[in-house]
């Protein structure tokens, strides 16, 4: 079942490790990019939401509509903003694209995109600062290499014209079907996706993808734990079953606060065995060792490693765990800080045997006895 979902995936998407188109590797797959011409975050900005989600033959059309709308966009932003025009780098027997044959003939000013080009990220634009120098150099008949009455202001999002910017109506254009060509292929990204999942849920294949997904999350976990813990400087406690005192919980070699680095927090070495009442002045750690007892205890019980600095301590398998801190008024329930507590001893009471650990902390902490006396 499994290798059939894993199967109908792989014809749509990519997965790492994996091809795409022509066995080209899945990093091949990347935004457009001419070089100096055109700003690299321009087309990250409008490609990179729906690249690398699913291989080239799943939206072919749209994947080779970008790529043509942008190799336009380009060559008129060549053209229009740099004044160079693209025709005069195919004549040499070199294997650079025309593009990077113009960054080469790029020198001085030029070579900085930024001072020429500027990407409007609000308005999702490409305009220039000013009308280039050399669309007003006079050719030998008189003309203008570029008339500066084709440049214009762009308008924003909202219609404004933009008067400290300038473009040309050819790249607006070019601009226009680009953008139209992004969105094209975003909605054929979709629409493969969507089409995949309608495939494996009328299969009855979900329950799969569920299982799959609660697995993959189960190990991401894990994974992720052991490799903190390891460089925390955790340890393994053993787990024992009821073998020997039902009263005695476990021993715990050097405890310290899982929130704490180890080396700036001092451990605690101890043995529970019954009920156990700890008394101490405020803000002297009884809550925190509480709170990391229960922690360590529950780590153990599920496997993992706990803040224990030493080996050698010993955790009980506990049927249940419960833990209590102090508490204040609870209006919306009708209840005082009291009823709350009591509340929670009595659930305590009711879910909770000889086989069970738990944490009272500072219960009664809110009642005044002078005042309720």
């Amino acid at each position: 079942e499994w290798e059939e979902v894993l199967s109908m995936i792989r014809e749509v998407t990519v997965g790492a490790g994996e091809s795409s188109e022509n066995n080209l590797p899945m990093t091949d797959d990347v935004p457009s990019d001419f070089g100096r011409v055109i700003p690299r975050a321009f087309f990250e900005r409008n490609e990179g939401g729906w690249r690398n989600r699913v291989k080239i033959a799943a939206a072919r059309a749209e994947y080779g509509e970008v790529k043509r709308r942008a190799q336009t966009l380009a060559k008129t932003v060549a053209a229009d903003f740099w004044g160079i025009s693209t025709s005069d780098h195919h004549d040499d027997d070199t294997k650079l694209l025309w593009w990077e044959k113009m960054n080469l003939s790029l020198t001085g000013d030029a070579a900085v995109a930024n001072s020429i080009v500027v990407q409007d990220i609000f308005n999702n634009n490409l305009a220039l600062r000013d009308v280039p120098s050399w669309a007003r150099t006079t050719l030998d008949d008189g003309s203008y290499a570029k008339p500066p009455s084709s440049y214009s202001h762009p308008r924003d999002r909202n219609g404004k014209l933009l008067l400290n910017r300038y473009t040309t109506e050819r790249v607006e254009v070019a601009l226009s079907d680009y953008l139209d060509a992004c969105q094209e292929a975003k909605a054929g990204v979709t629409l493969a996706l969507q089409s995949l999942s309608g495939d494996i849920r009328d299969r009855g294949r979900l329950p799969c993808i569920v299982r799959a997904a609660a697995a993959n999350l189960i190990m991401t976990a894990v994974a992720q734990h052991a490799s903190a813990s390891l460089s925390a400087g955790w340890e393994a406690a053993t787990v024992v079953r009821d073998e020997g005192h039902e009263s005695e919980a476990g021993t715990f070699a050097g405890l310290w606060p899982y929130w704490m680095d180890g080396s700036e927090s001092v451990p605690n070495t101890f043995r529970l065995d019954g009920m156990v009442l700890l008394t101490a002045p405020n803000m002297s750690g009884k809550t925190t060792l509480m709170r990391s007892c229960a922690a360590a205890a529950l780590l153990s019980a599920c496997g993992f490693r706990a803040p224990l600095r030493k080996r050698g301590s010993t955790i009980r398998r506990f049927d249940a765990m419960f833990v209590r801190g102090a508490s204040a008024d609870v209006p919306t329930e009708g209840k005082s800080a009291f009823g709350a507590e009591m509340t929670d001893i009595c659930a305590m009471m009711e879910c909770c045997g000889k086989r069970s650990l738990v944490f009272v902390d500072e219960l009664g902490s809110f009642v005044l006895i002078r005042n309720e006396a």
